[in-house]
């Protein structure tokens, strides 16, 4: 009898050892870490989307699109810097 109820808190263990492990896995909505963008390709959407920085909420079909948009957003923000000085 002991060593039936070593067995089953043994079973118990392993299921919960395994149970926990696997938790992180479904409970994250996404896979992959943000890169320096803010942003990371989802295989399960096939897209590579923007979780954080200046282009949140936008989604593209590749990081170098995502580069494109970068250097675009980059460049009109300088343009409006300079637009905004009058010279005095």
């Amino acid at each position: 009898m002991k060593a039936l109820n070593i067995l089953l808190s043994g079973t118990f263990l392993l299921s919960a050892s395994a149970f926990t492990f696997a938790l992180p896995d479904v409970a994250s909505a996404h896979e992959g870490e943000p890169d320096s963008l803010g942003c990371h390709y989802a295989r399960n959407h096939r897209n590579y989307h923007c979780h954080e920085g200046v282009m949140e909420g936008m989604t593209f079909q590749s990081r170098g699109e995502a580069i494109r948009n970068w250097n675009r957003l980059k460049k009109g923000r300088e343009n409006k810097d300079d637009d905004d000085d009058d010279g005095f």
